[in-house]
Order: C-alpha cells, then sequence, then structure tokens
C-alpha cells in the first residue's frame, strides 16, 4: 500500500501527482491512500477501477490522523521497519522512478509506503493509463454542463476556439518573473493567433484569476469572450477548446492531457505563434 502523506501544490499539481502514482498502482494493483486530495475530491467522480489499486482519499480527519503519524516518524528518525519504508523526494526538478525495479520491490515486501515529495518520475504509465485516469477524474455534472453550455454557445458562432490562459499573480516572483507577461503581450499572441488561422472564424476563450476584460483594447475585428467562472470549471472549458496557449504551468498542462487538446507554451515574451508550436501532452511526451 502506498500512503501520500502530504500536499503536493495545488489543483493541478495535484492531479498530475495524484494520476502518475495512480497509473503505477494501477499496473501492480497496489491500494492507494491519498488523503491530501481530500480537498478536491467533491469536484470529480472519482470512478475507481475494479481491481485492487483502490484509491482512498478520506476527508479532513483521515489527511490529518496520516499527517500526525507520518511526522512522528520522521521525527524519531523511523524511517523503516519490516512493515513500513519512508520515501522522501525532492522537489519537481528531482527525478524518483517509481517504475523501477527497486520501488518495485519495496512496495512488494512492505505493508505501508510512504512517498512524500513532488519529484516524481512515472516514465509515461499515466499515459498508457489515461483511460482510467481520465475515468477517475471525470468532472462531477454541474462542472461539466457549466463548461459545455459556454464552450457549445461559442460553438454556434465560430469554427475554431482557442483558450487562452492568463497567470499573473504569483508569476511576478515565480522563477523571477521569468513567465510574467503584461495584458499587451497577451493582446500580441492573440493577433498573432488571428495571422495563423488566416480566414477561418475564431473565438478567443480568456481564463484567469484576474478580471481582465478592461485590460484589452476594444477590437470589433475579434471574437473574444472573458470567463469569470471559477478555476475548477475554467480547466474544463480548456479542456473543451481547439487549441490552448498560456505560460508554462500544469493548469494549462492537465486540459490538455485530460482531452488531448494541442497546447502552446509561452515561454518568452517575444515568442512567435507558430502552428508548429501547438502539442498534444502526448506529442510533447513522446
Amino acid at each position: 500500500m502506498i500512503i501520500v502523506p502530504r500536499k503536493q501544490g495545488q489543483l493541478a499539481n495535484r492531479l498530475f501527482h495524484l494520476s502518475k502514482i495512480y497509473a503505477f498502482c494501477l499496473k501492480y494493483n497496489i491500494p492507494l491512500i491519498y488523503p491530501p486530495f481530500y480537498e478536491y475530491k467533491k469536484l470529480f467522480m472519482l470512478k475507481t477501477s475494479k481491481n485492487k489499486a483502490t484509491l482512498l482519499t478520506g476527508n479532513f480527519l483521515v489527511y490529518k490522523v496520516i499527517q500526525i503519524i507520518y511526522r512522528i516518524l520522521i521525527k524519531i528518525k523511523f524511517y523503516s521497519s519490516h512493515f513500513h519504508q519512508i520515501i522522501k523526494l525532492g522537489d519537481f526538478t528531482s527525478k524518483y522512478k517509481i517504475d523501477s525495479p527497486d520501488f518495485i520491490k519495496t512496495t512488494e515486501s512492505k505493508l505501508f509506503v510512504f512517498l512524500d515529495g513532488w519529484g516524481i518520475d512515472s516514465g509515461n504509465l499515466h499515459i498508457s493509463y489515461k483511460q482510467k485516469i481520465t475515468e477517475l477524474l471525470e468532472p462531477i455534472t454541474y462542472h461539466l454542463i457549466s463548461a459545455e453550455n459556454i464552450i457549445n454557445t461559442l460553438r454556434s458562432k465560430t469554427n475554431i476556439i482557442i483558450g487562452i490562459h492568463i497567470r499573473r499573480g504569483d508569476y511576478k516572483t515565480f522563477e523571477n518573473g521569468r513567465f510574467y507577461y503584461e495584458f499587451q503581450d497577451y493582446y500580441r499572441i492573440i493577433l498573432e493567433c488571428v495571422k495563423q488561422f488566416d480566414e477561418k472564424s475564431i473565438y478567443f476563450i480568456i481564463t484567469s484569476n484576474e478580471n481582465c476584460e478592461k485590460k484589452f483594447p476594444i477590437d470589433k475585428e475579434l471574437n473574444l469572450h472573458f470567463s469569470h467562472e471559477n478555476e475548477y470549471i475554467d480547466s474544463i472549458i480548456l479542456s473543451l477548446c481547439d487549441y490552448i496557449i498560456g505560460p508554462p504551468s500544469t493548469f494549462t498542462l492537465w486540459a490538455s492531457y485530460f482531452s488531448n487538446v494541442p497546447l502552446q507554451m509561452i515561454k518568452n515574451k517575444s515568442q512567435k505563434i507558430t502552428m508548429s508550436g501547438f502539442q498534444t501532452y502526448e506529442e510533447s511526451h513522446q
């Protein structure tokens, strides 16, 4: 049994973290206890497969109890026994290979394996088991219908829908502001998209945690729709678009992964938008 004792990032980070571990558990029929997901479990259908790879998320109480047990084990430096093993990982730059003989042997020989950290490398297991993962993490009906209604309204007006994710806020300091862009940078990107798609009718749907509707110049030639939904519905909206554009973020990456939508990450403010720059999640991880 694998136990994840601590939270790893926000929603999209946790979705990828869960997916990679759950894919491993599916392959080797190992139960997974993932209490840090209790905050988000009400947002998903959580249809588990009919095998030993049961996913248990619990609730806040379960999360706190496991945290206390884990902290005690760490404090007394009781990292290993005949029954348990603690594996502490680094940040996202470290790549601990869970689909490896050593880790497989550990999960087979120990009753409880605490897996703590973000730096997991599952290879392409989360791609191989994508169907089961997307069944598990299918959004609840209410949020899905809300997103579909918005997209269907735009579909009646256009040939192509491009999701633009604007993330500023924490990106002003993240990696020294490397991926923090001004609104005029996003406006330039939108204009470049129009050129790339020639005369085809395009609707851009803007998702952001900022109210950015008044930040863009009035341009009657552009079809812009500004989402005012929460982050959960915005994630679904992006997954229903034909293309996605945004700075490097697991938020857009998850939408691309979940629905196989071509994504173009903006890695610098002078980057040119090209058709070849759009890749599905699978294409970018070959």
